[in-house]
């Protein structure tokens, strides 16, 4: 398997996740809104990403083998459009797959 793409690497089960990943010796780029909050470990690769900005949360998910967006919503304190982060990938992946099928370059 590729890389994975893991969506709030920062909360607690973004944290486990990673953990175990790490552990299994997988490559995984961590993305967080809090980047400092992601604990380093081997085959992590920590980057900044907001899953309300689809257009920047698609270009960080463009080479990622799989994508794990274990994340809610608040919705009393959040602007994001996504009821969860699994839909903001979703809405991301979807965006690449238009920007291939039609051969346009961003």
């Amino acid at each position: 398997m590729g890389r994975i793409g893991l969506i709030g690497a920062s909360g607690n089960g973004g944290a486990c996740i990673l953990k175990k990943r790490s552990d299994r010796g997988h490559s995984v780029t961590a993305i967080a809104r809090r980047v400092d909050r992601i604990t380093t470990l081997p085959g992590i690769t920590a980057l900044y990403g907001d899953m309300a900005d689809a257009e920047q949360l698609a270009s960080l998910l463009a080479r990622q083998g799989a994508v794990v967006g274990p994340v809610q919503r608040r919705w009393a304190h959040s602007t994001c459009p996504f009821r969860s982060a699994g839909q903001g990938a979703r809405f991301a992946l979807n965006r690449l797959a238009t920007i291939a099928r039609t051969n346009r370059r961003r």
